[in-house]
């Protein structure tokens, strides 16, 4: 039998996150923030041992808060990241200088957290604390643990009353808004943007992509509320895409820099727009002792990665691993696949989570793809077990010739026979789909 407060092996760790999954559906009555400053009282507090920068927004943020992690370990900083939802492995949510804990210490945090855990459903009124808020405890706790100069952390879902907005973070990020998650956060762009600028701190700096008029003046409003100083895209941060895209070579300008023929490894004017907001943010932070230097920049750009983020497999043919999993990320992929891959048909993988706008995102691929394979995946998310949406229903979505293939390895490996010379395959609709074929990808290929 498990001791109170701890766990015997990772798999036991794994279970016992997974056992604080809600098992109902979420809604927003569901959500605060008071269980989450008791579990980091219980634990000192580990989120105030270092600066932070918080990083929200619709689409954009887990790449955004990458790029900007990567200029800071470039320039010498050990550097803490939180990524929400996690593609494979559960540790890539608290990653130190890009690399994963080590099982063991997995096991002895997860064990730390139980017991903090436990002592909250005890002594408060707050119920059991959650998968997602222990997860953000764990990161919090490993960052400070390891003694990071910095943490750049992504927000789970909204703003105001997500887990991660108990930080005092001296730089906040709002990549964009969108229609996402509208059963939780509202049914319109405008009562989205209310809760992600929930995110700004008082007297604080504010970075924002965010281009619809109405969405602009809540971000406006919210930054003079709380007296920050708010760099707008395309207003006070400024970039122009050089060359093909394919290059992504780009110039940026700023009130504290003016950098040209800057290159980012990632692909897509999107992960330009993304690479603009980490690097304001960085320089932001140069007054609170941060030396960011234009080499430090320009190195950190031309080697970040981000997993599942128009990533590309190696081998034949063309395989791009990409989670666009609602529409205003789809028009991001399909505008990257069209620049980059113009005169290429495309076979696209896909499956979905139920709740999302799947006719929306076919609608942006059907004018691209030559085929669909429509498969499936179950996975365990913060909110529970989540069955994609049924393959067979997809069909009827679309006009473009499909086929439904329920395993997803089945259904990319038939893409892949049916690839012709001028071809590639798209996997898409969800970070879940792309996380499970990953896995099984790399497991096929491990000796």
């Amino acid at each position: 039998m498990i001791a109170i407060g701890s766990v015997g092996s990772f798999k036991e760790g794994i279970a016992y996150l997974e056992s604080l999954i809600p098992k109902g559906r979420m809604t927003y009555a569901d959500f605060g923030l008071d269980r989450m400053r008791a579990l980091l009282n219980e634990l000192d507090n580990p989120q105030e041992a270092y600066p932070i920068v918080h990083v929200g927004g619709t689409a954009g943020k887990g790449s955004t808060a990458t790029i900007a992690a990567n200029i800071f370990q470039t320039a010498g900083y050990k550097t803490g990241l939180h990524l929400s939802p996690h593609l494979e492995d559960i540790r890539e949510r608290a990653q130190v200088n890009g690399r994963l804990m080590k099982p063991g210490g997995f096991v002895r945090l997860v064990s730390s957290l139980k017991t903090a855990a436990e002592t909250v459903e005890l002594d408060y009124s707050y119920g059991k604390p959650t998968y997602f808020e222990l997860l953000v405890a764990m990161a919090f706790q490993h960052f400070k643990d390891e003694d990071v100069d910095i943490a750049l952390v992504e927000v789970g879902l909204g703003g105001r009353l997500d887990g991660t907005n108990i930080v005092n973070s001296l730089v906040s990020i709002l990549t964009n808004v969108g229609l996402d998650h509208t059963e939780i956060l509202g049914d319109t762009i405008e009562k989205i943007a209310e809760d992600k600028v929930g995110i700004f701190k008082r007297n604080t700096d504010v970075i924002s992509g965010v281009t619809q008029p109405s969405v602009v003046r809540i971000v406006e409003k919210r930054a003079k509320e709380m007296d920050c100083n708010l760099d707008l895209l395309g207003r006070d941060i400024k970039y122009k895409i050089k060359g093909k895209i394919l290059d992504s070579r780009f110039d940026f300008r700023t009130g504290d820099a003016n950098y040209t023929d800057l290159k980012l490894r990632l692909l897509g004017e999107h992960q330009v727009r993304n690479a603009a907001l980490a690097l304001d943010a960085s320089l932001k932070m140069r007054k609170h002792g941060f030396e960011i230097t234009e080499d430090h920049v320009r190195k950190a750009l031309g080697n970040v990665i981000v997993p599942g983020r128009f990533e590309l497999m190696r081998g034949e043919p063309v395989t791009i691993l990409d989670g666009a999993h609602n529409p205003m990320k789809m028009n991001a992929l399909a505008e990257t696949l069209k620049q980059n891959y113009a005169n290429q048909k495309i076979r696209v993988v896909f499956a979905a989570k139920k709740d999302k706008n799947i006719s929306g995102m076919l609608d942006i691929l059907s004018g691209l793809a030559s085929k669909f394979y429509f498969t499936k995946f179950l996975v365990t998310t913060d909110f529970g077990k989540m069955m994609s949406f049924n393959p067979e229903e997809m069909q009827g979505l679309t006009t473009v010739s499909s086929e439904v293939i329920p395993d997803s390895l089945d259904a990319y490996n038939k893409a892949r026979s049916e690839c012709g010379k001028d071809e590639i395959i798209c996997v898409t609709g969800s970070l879940y789909l792309v996380g499970e074929l990953r896995s099984k990808l790399n497991d096929r290929r491990r000796p």
